[in-house]
C-alpha cells in the first residue's frame, strides 16, 4: 500500500511538473510579413498553447503586446483586416480635415525639404513621419492606460529597441506600453526615430530581432520562436536604392538572428517569399500564409502541446477591460520650442476633469495636426492615484521649408519651379510664400499674411507678383497662327475674415500693369499695355476630399473687382467670376460631378479688350485648347462621373456645355457649343498625373498631358 501510494505521489508530481512548464513567445520583425505571426498563433491556440511570457521586436512588439494584453489571435486579426494601412502610413493631411484659412492655397511641390539655420535644405530622416501610428497605437493599447509594468499585464511582456546613437539595445518592460512598442517598431530610413526619455529609438530588430534571450531572462523554460523576417537578396535581386538599403539592414539583422535561434527550443519559420515587408495590403493573404504553415506542422504542434502542457481554459478572455470612458486630472506639454504649451492646449481644446472616449481624445489630436504646425502630437496617458495625468508629446513642424515643383502641361510645357515657405518665422500666426517658376512660364509671386486667430479670425495680405507668359491665338481650324508674350506686374492687399471650416471672405484693392509684346498679326486695335487699379470682393468655400481628385465635397468662389477709369486706372474694368465645382458619392468608387462657372465683364459699352476671359483647356472646355477661344461673357456647364477603382487611379467622363458672347450672356441667344472628355488620373509620391481626350462639336479632337501640380498655388490671393 505504502509502495503503491508513493509511486501515485511521484506521477502527480512528475505531471505538476510538466504542466508547470513555462513557455513563452519571441516574434520577430518583418514589416508586414509579421502578419503570418497572427495565422501562427491561431493554430497554437487551437491546440491549447497559451505562453507565459511575450517578447517582440518591431511588428512583432506590436501583435505581441495586443496579444499581452488579452486578445486573441482571431480578434487581433480581426483589427488588422479592417485596419486602413495605407492611411495609417500616410503623412498626408487630408484635404476636407484642414481649416478653411489652410485651404487658400493650393497644393504643391514634388518634394519637400526642411531648412536648417543656415537655410540648407536638409534630407529627411525618414520616408514617414508616423503621427498616425502613434494615435492608433494609442486607440488599440487603450485597455493598458493604468498599467506602467508590462509584468502586470495578463501575459507579461517585454519589447526591445535599439538606441539610435550608441547601437545598445533597450528592453522596454515599464512605462507607456504605446511608446514601448512605437519605439520597437521605428524601423530605420522608413519609419522616423522615435524619441523617448532623451534618446532616439530605431527598430529593435537593428539589435535583436528575435527576442529569444528576452523570453528566457523573463523566466521562461521553453521558448517558441516565430520568425518572420526577409532572407537575404541574391545579387540578381538587388535592383533598386530600396532594395540595397533593405539588404544593408538585412546583413546585419539575418548576423544577429543567427546567434538568437540558440535561445529557442523551436522555430516557426513560414515561407513568405512571395511577400516583402511592405506588402500591408496583403494582410490576409499573408495571416493565411501563417495559417498554413503552422497547420503543416500541426504534428509538432500536438507534441509541444503535449510537452509544455495545455491550458484548458485557452479560449478564455484574458482582455483587460476596454476603456470606454476617461479623464484627467493634469495636462502637460512635452517637446515644444516655439509654441506656448497654452498655445497647443488651445489647438486640442481638451478640458480637465471631464469624460473623454479614446476616440475622441484622438478626434482632438488629429484637428491640432491639422494645424500644420506639428509633425508628432501625440498624448500619453500616466495613472496617478485614482485618475490620469495627460502627457501631451508634440515635434513641432520646421518653419522653413523648401518645395521644388517640376511640371509639364500643354499651355506652358516644362516648368520648373521652387516654392518657399516661412510659417510663424517673422511673426506669430503668419505665413509666407515666395514662389519662382522658369522655362515654360516665368513667374515671382510672393503672398505673406498675417493672422488674427488661429482656426478663426481676421487677416491682412500683401500679395505682390510679377509673371510672364505666351498666349497662343488660332484660326478657325484649331491651329496655332501666332502668340504673343504677356509681362504683368502688379500688388494686391486685402483684409478679410476665415470662419473654421467654412469661409473666407475677403475684400481687396488691387493695382497690376500687363504689357503685350512681339507682333500680334490678328489685330491692329490691340492695346499693348494698360494700368488698371481698383477694389474688388471675393468669398471662397472648399470642402473637398482632394484637391486634384475629388470625389466628395462642394467648391465654391465668387469674385468681384471694379476699377473705373477716372480713378487711378487707365481703363474702366469691372468683372465677375464664379465658379462652383459639387461631387457627391454613387458608391464607394464612384461619384457624381456638377459644375457651373460665370464670367462677365459688366462694363456695358466700354469692354476691355485686354482682360478677356480665355476659355478653354483641361479644366474649363476642353474642347478647345487654352487661349483659342476668349470672350468678356461666359457660361459653362459640366456634368460627369468620377470613378476610383483603386486608390490611386481615376477615370473621369464629363459632358461639357459652353456659351460664350461680346455681350451680355444672360441676354444673348447664341447657341451652347457641347464636348465631351475622358480623363485619367493617377495619384503618385512625386505628384498627379493626368492624361485625357475631348471632343467637341465637329468632331474636333484634343488631347492633354499634365505631369505634376499644374494648378495655380495662389488661385485664391490673385486679383
Amino acid at each position: 500500500m505504502y509502495h503503491k501510494t508513493l509511486l501515485i505521489a511521484l506521477l502527480l508530481i512528475a505531471f505538476s511538473a510538466a504542466a508547470a512548464v513555462k513557455v513563452g513567445y519571441a516574434l520577430s520583425g518583418g514589416g508586414a510579413r509579421g502578419f503570418a505571426h497572427i495565422g501562427m498563433l491561431k493554430v497554437l491556440e487551437e491546440n491549447g498553447i497559451r505562453p507565459d511570457y511575450i517578447s517582440g521586436t518591431s511588428i512583432g512588439a506590436l501583435i505581441g503586446g495586443l496579444y499581452a494584453i488579452g486578445y486573441n489571435a482571431t480578434q487581433i486579426e480581426s483589427i488588422f483586416v479592417s485596419t486602413d494601412w495605407d492611411n495609417m502610413y500616410s503623412d498626408n493631411w487630408k484635404r476636407d480635415e484642414l481649416y478653411i484659412g489652410q485651404k487658400r492655397w493650393a497644393p504643391y511641390g514634388n518634394a519637400f525639404f526642411r531648412l536648417d539655420e543656415r537655410w540648407t535644405p536638409q534630407l529627411p530622416q525618414s520616408v514617414i513621419i508616423g503621427n498616425r501610428i502613434n494615435l492608433e497605437l494609442f486607440r488599440l493599447f487603450s485597455p493598458a492606460y493604468s498599467i506602467s509594468d508590462f509584468s502586470q499585464l495578463p501575459i507579461p511582456f517585454t519589447c526591445v529597441a535599439t538606441d539610435l546613437v550608441s547601437g545598445k539595445l533597450t528592453a522596454f518592460n515599464s512605462g507607456s506600453l504605446m511608446q514601448g512598442i512605437r519605439a520597437s517598431m521605428s524601423i530605420p530610413s522608413i519609419l522616423q526615430p522615435f524619441p523617448l526619455n532623451k534618446t532616439l529609438y530605431i527598430d529593435g530588430g537593428i539589435s535583436q530581432n528575435l527576442p529569444g534571450k528576452q523570453v528566457k531572462d523573463m523566466g521562461a523554460e521553453y521558448v517558441i520562436g516565430l520568425k518572420v523576417n526577409s532572407s537575404l537578396r541574391t545579387a540578381n535581386q538587388l535592383q533598386g536604392i530600396i532594395h540595397v538599403l533593405d539588404q544593408t539592414v538585412n546583413i546585419g539583422i539575418t548576423s544577429k538572428v543567427n546567434d538568437e535561434l540558440s535561445y529557442c527550443d523551436y522555430i516557426f519559420e513560414p515561407k513568405l517569399e512571395e511577400f516583402s515587408a511592405t506588402s500591408f495590403k496583403n494582410v490576409k493573404d499573408i495571416i493565411k500564409a501563417g495559417e498554413a504553415y503552422a497547420r503543416e506542422h500541426l504534428e509538432d504542434i500536438k507534441l509541444l502541446a503535449r510537452d509544455c502542457g495545455v491550458n484548458e481554459n485557452i479560449s478564455s478572455d484574458l482582455l483587460l477591460p476596454v476603456v470606454t470612458k476617461v479623464s484627467f486630472t493634469q495636462i502637460s506639454i512635452e517637446g515644444n520650442t516655439n509654441l506656448s504649451s497654452a498655445k497647443i492646449r488651445e489647438y486640442l481644446n481638451l478640458e480637465t476633469n471631464h469624460i473623454y472616449s479614446p476616440s475622441k481624445i484622438i478626434e482632438h489630436f488629429h484637428q491640432a495636426w491639422n494645424s500644420q504646425l506639428f509633425d508628432i502630437i501625440y498624448p500619453v496617458l500616466e495613472p496617478v492615484g485614482n485618475g490620469f495625468m495627460m502627457k501631451v508629446i508634440v515635434k513641432e513642424r520646421e518653419r522653413k521649408y523648401l518645395a521644388m515643383n517640376f511640371s509639364y502641361n500643354r499651355e506652358d510645357e516644362f516648368v520648373a519651379g521652387a516654392v518657399l515657405s516661412l510659417q510663424n518665422y517673422y511673426m506669430k500666426n503668419s505665413h509666407l510664400f515666395a514662389e519662382v517658376k522658369i522655362a515654360g512660364k516665368h513667374e515671382l509671386n510672393i503672398d505673406f499674411v498675417k493672422n488674427f486667430g488661429d482656426t478663426y479670425g481676421i487677416y491682412y495680405r500683401l500679395f505682390p507678383y510679377i509673371n510672364e507668359k505666351k498666349i497662343y491665338f488660332y484660326n478657325d481650324d484649331h491651329d496655332i497662327i501666332t502668340s504673343a508674350r504677356s509681362l504683368e506686374y502688379g500688388l494686391t492687399s486685402g483684409i478679410g475674415i476665415f470662419a473654421r471650416k467654412t469661409l473666407v471672405l475677403e475684400g481687396y484693392g488691387y493695382s497690376y500693369r500687363t504689357n503685350l509684346y512681339r507682333e500680334i498679326a490678328i489685330s491692329d486695335t490691340l492695346e499693348k499695355s494698360v494700368t488698371i487699379s481698383g477694389i474688388g470682393f471675393k468669398a471662397y468655400h472648399e470642402s473637398l476630399d482632394d484637391y486634384i481628385f475629388p470625389k466628395n465635397g462642394l467648391r465654391a468662389m465668387i469674385k468681384t473687382s471694379f476699377a473705373r477709369e477716372d480713378i487711378l486706372s487707365e481703363e474702366t474694368s469691372n468683372k465677375l467670376t464664379m465658379d462652383c465645382k459639387l461631387y457627391r458619392p454613387l458608391s464607394k468608387n464612384a461619384s457624381a460631378l456638377l459644375g457651373i462657372q460665370y464670367g462677365s465683364h459688366f462694363n456695358g459699352n466700354n469692354q476691355s479688350s485686354f482682360d478677356p476671359f480665355y476659355l478653354g483647356g483641361l479644366d474649363n472646355f476642353a474642347g478647345f485648347p487654352y487661349y483659342e477661344k476668349s470672350a468678356p461673357f461666359y457660361k459653362f456647364f459640366q456634368t460627369g462621373i468620377v470613378l476610383n477603382p483603386v486608390s490611386s487611379f481615376f477615370i473621369t467622363t464629363k459632358l461639357q456645355a459652353l456659351n460664350y458672347a461680346s455681350s451680355d450672356v444672360l441676354n444673348d441667344q447664341k447657341k451652347f457649343i457641347f464636348g465631351g472628355i475622358l480623363e485619367l488620373g493617377l495619384k503618385t509620391p512625386l505628384g498627379p498625373v493626368r492624361v485625357a481626350g475631348a471632343i467637341s462639336e465637329n468632331n474636333v479632337m484634343q488631347y492633354y498631358l499634365e505631369v505634376g501640380y499644374t494648378n495655380d498655388i495662389f488661385h485664391f490671393s490673385r486679383r
